[in-house]
């Protein structure tokens, strides 16, 4: 509230206990005969409580916090860029056609945006999605790790990423991927940020991916020719 909406609030209280003060002093003492009142004071926390009032009626009861600026983001021990998961939207409804999509920021959360690469779209980053079991979510598959999917669905109006997350049904925020080694690195572990879908409190989980076969090669995750 800026000085000058409250200097106006201030005169406007001033005037209405002028005009009610000889009212407040009329009617308590036919109440309370021989019971001195302070008629200002007692008008001025009058008006304070209708100012009061009226300002909560004149709220606007649509006014809600904003949604999240991304479905979650992922983060590596390599570097600060950051692949971004966003809810694409139609309306009030999530995109029949593209309802997630994902690039870079690169240096970070205010870094310049870049599109994804052929190579990190189709194998370290890139991810299916097919419609749910219910009307209007989706289930995402990452094509590095299919066999944990994530529920894109609305929750209270926003987009959100639902997943297990701790042994619990959380909303995921965050996943962030350590690599060792130099040359060729592997992933030592993948952590997973979000919170509660039902009590809002936050939850961790740290996975610890099984070692490759010396038949196979590291996860692209971590590697991979043109990964930033």
């Amino acid at each position: 509230m800026s000085w000058h909406e409250t200097e106006t609030d201030i005169l406007a209280m001033t005037r209405l206990t002028q005009s009610c003060a000889p009212a407040i002093a009329v009617g308590t003492a036919r109440l309370w005969p021989g019971f001195v009142w302070h008629r200002d004071l007692l008008c001025l926390g009058l008006v304070w409580v209708i100012l009061s009032g009226s300002a909560a009626l004149g709220a606007d009861p649509t006014d809600a916090p904003p949604c999240p600026r991304h479905l979650f983001v992922l983060g590596r021990s390599k570097n600060a860029n950051l692949v971004v998961y966003d809810a694409r939207t139609a309306g009030s409804a999530l995109d029949l056609s593209r309802p997630v999509e994902a690039y870079w920021l690169l240096g970070g959360e205010n870094g310049e945006r870049e599109e994804l690469n052929f190579v990190e779209r189709q194998y370290a980053f890139g991810f299916d999605v097919a419609p749910g079991s219910e009307p209007d979510t989706y289930t995402m598959r990452f094509r590095a790790n299919p066999m944990r999917p994530v529920a894109i669905r609305l929750v209270g109006g926003c987009p959100v990423a639902v997943a297990p997350i701790g042994g619990k049904d959380g909303v995921l925020e965050r996943i962030f991927v350590k690599t060792v080694g130099l040359g060729v690195p592997r992933i030592e572990s993948v952590e997973l940020f979000g919170e509660d879908l039902a009590s809002g409190e936050p939850l961790y989980e740290r996975l610890a991916p099984e070692r490759p076969r010396p038949s196979q090669g590291p996860s692209t995750i971590a590697h991979g020719s043109g990964l930033k």
